[in-house]
């Protein structure tokens, strides 16, 4: 059985009360206090807990039921449901039970950002500099989007390579050998988030408006004066059934 709640905080002005109480029931799902196949509080806890009426609740639960966190077994409750499995390795940015789209290779600017930065800040690029973006969707075996992959090198190094190409290829290797240097010995540097998905999330993984996602941006190649070469990104699905591993 869940635990007691404390009181239930008020929303933040610019949030709706349904959207605050998705919200807390769904930090509760990701953090493991409901774990699959637990009963979310009954709607008539959920009314006096937040003093609202019955069809705030509901809506708020049907946002959760709409993101696949939870079901409705009719005349017991509402139930926390894991239809998604997959375990990431942040280290790798590889999952072994999900199949790769096939990659799109197209050319970004500088004043991209990806994740918290702006590529151009990343990569040492100029104004007037460019940057190919390699990219992938990973999908689970019943074609749900789990996360979008991409790995960022300066145009003026990739134009020559197969990096340029539609073709899997080890793009640090591809790199290290157009540039004729050995990988700097500095360890990769990693930006781990959570936030709320954006527009461009909720597209390219198919996610409602409300979704969380975790987001990695890595810096995973150094020439010799310690210049970033490759920068690698990833967008993650989350929810119940769905783990991350990281570490050294």
């Amino acid at each position: 059985m869940p635990t007691p709640q404390q009181p239930a905080r008020p929303p933040r002005a610019a949030q709706s009360t349904q959207d605050f109480i998705a919200g807390e029931l769904r930090d509760g799902i990701v953090s493991g206090r409901y774990p699959v196949d637990t009963a979310l509080p009954s709607e008539h806890d959920l009314c006096a807990r937040y003093n609202v009426a019955r069809n705030t609740v509901r809506r708020a639960l049907q946002l959760l039921i709409d993101e696949g966190l939870i079901v409705n077994r009719p005349r017991r409750g509402y139930f926390v449901t894991s239809s998604l499995t997959a375990t990431w390795d942040l280290n790798a940015r590889v999952c072994t039970t999900t199949q790769a789209s096939p990659l799109t290779v197209a050319t970004a600017e500088p004043d991209e950002h990806v994740g918290a930065y702006r590529l151009g800040e990343l990569l040492g690029l100029g104004e007037s500099g460019l940057a190919v973006c390699r990219a992938r969707v990973f999908r689970d075996e019943g074609g749900t989007a789990l996360a979008f992959v991409a790995d960022y090198v300066d145009f003026d190094i990739a134009r020559t390579t197969p990096l340029m190409r539609k073709q899997p290829v080890d793009t640090v290797q591809v790199v290290a050998e157009a540039t004729g240097s050995q990988p700097h010995p500095q360890p990769p540097l990693d930006d781990i988030r959570i936030r709320t998905a954006t527009e461009a999330d909720t597209e390219t993984l198919g996610l409602p408006d409300t979704a969380t996602v975790l987001t990695q941006t890595r810096r995973v190649l150094f020439d010799p004066g310690a210049r970033c070469l490759v920068v690698g990104h990833a967008v993650y699905r989350t929810g119940p059934g769905i783990n991350f591993l990281y570490g050294p």
